[in-house]
């Protein structure tokens, strides 16, 4: 399950600055094993040119990742250049 911000331990002692170890170490293992949720997919206030390239910068592995030059040259950058 994705991590919502609290560990479930009785004990858990988070606040909105501080989390306790088991909420540290829950989002840690969220960020590494589990897909990032996208919503903006189904909006209409984002161009489809928007969402493919923040999926790219959201991209896990490093290899698949977009670099610096791929975001530069991405059609929605270009465009909105212009």
């Amino acid at each position: 399950l994705p991590f919502d911000g609290y560990c479930g331990s009785s004990n858990c002692q988070c606040s909105g600055c501080h989390m306790c170890d088991g909420c540290q170490d829950d989002m840690l293992e969220s960020i590494i094993n589990e897909e990032v949720e996208f919503f903006l997919e189904d909006s209409d206030d984002i161009s489809d040119e928007a969402v493919h390239l923040i999926k790219h910068l959201l991209e896990k592995d490093p290899k698949l990742r977009y670099s610096a030059k791929m975001v530069l040259d991405h059609p929605w950058v270009t465009k909105m250049k212009k």
